[in-house]
C-alpha cells in the first residue's frame, strides 16, 4: 500500500506498506511509461480495492474501494521546517530579496544552534567510550543468561588444550587445519 487508506467496505484503516497479492495489469501509457492498475481484496472484509499509478505526477491514486487517509499536522508540533512555496522559492532567486531576509535567517540559525550543540554533546557522550558500553551490555546479557539457565560453565585450561590450540593453523583462504590428535579429542 503506497499510503494509509480507509476501506470503503468496512471502514477500517489499511496501513502504508501492507503487502497484498494484487492483480496487476497495464491500463495505458504516459509517454513511454506504463500506467499500471492494481486490483486487490482488502484483508478485513474482502472488499475490492483498485489503485492506479500516475507516472506524470509520480503518485498513486485510488480508483475504487478505498479512500486516502488525509493526515495533516502542524509543523511546529511535529518540529519540522516549513518548506517555501513556489512563490517564495522564486523570490529566493532574487539577490535583493535574499539580502533583505539574510539577517532573519541568521537569527533563526542562532536560536536553533544551542539545541543542536547540546544534542551533539549528548550524542558524543553516549558514544564516546565504546568499551564501557560494550562491557555493560555483556554484563547484562550474562546476568539474563544466568537467570534463564543459559549459562555455560567453562572447564579450566589444560596442557592438552594448549597443545591442541598450537596445532591450529589458518591458511590464507581461512580454512582451519586441525591435527588428528585434536580431532580425536573432540570426538
Amino acid at each position: 500500500m503506497p499510503y494509509n487508506i480507509w476501506c470503503v467496505g468496512c471502514g477500517s484503516m489499511i496501513a502504508k506498506g501492507v503487502r497484498f497479492n494484487a492483480e496487476k495489469k497495464q491500463v495505458g501509457n504516459c509517454y513511454s511509461t506504463n500506467i499500471w492498475s492494481f486490483t486487490m481484496k482488502s484483508a478485513c472484509c474482502q472488499h475490492e480495492v483498485v489503485i492506479q499509478t500516475d507516472p506524470k505526477n509520480c503518485e498513486y491514486f485510488i480508483i475504487s474501494g478505498a479512500q486516502k487517509k488525509v493526515e495533516e499536522f502542524d509543523t511546529e508540533d511535529a518540529e519540522t521546517m516549513v518548506l517555501p512555496v513556489d512563490e517564495e522559492r522564486s523570490k529566493l532567486a532574487n539577490p535583493f530579496y535574499r539580502l533583505e531576509h539574510q539577517e532573519e535567517d541568521l537569527k533563526k540559525k542562532k536560536e536553533a544552534e544551542p539545541l543542536l550543540v547540546r544534542l551533539q554533546r549528548v550524542s558524543d557522550a553516549r558514544h564516546f567510550d565504546d568499551y564501557s558500553i560494550n562491557k555493560s551490555l555483556r554484563a547484562k546479557l550474562r546476568l539474563a543468561a544466568r537467570k534463564m539457565g543459559l549459562g555455560i560453565r567453562l572447564l579450566s585450561a589444560s596442557e592438552e588444550d594448549t597443545a591442541a590450540v598450537k596445532c591450529v593453523k589458518f591458511s590464507s583462504n581461512f580454512v582451519i587445519n586441525l591435527s588428528n590428535e585434536w580431532l580425536r579429542h573432540i570426538i
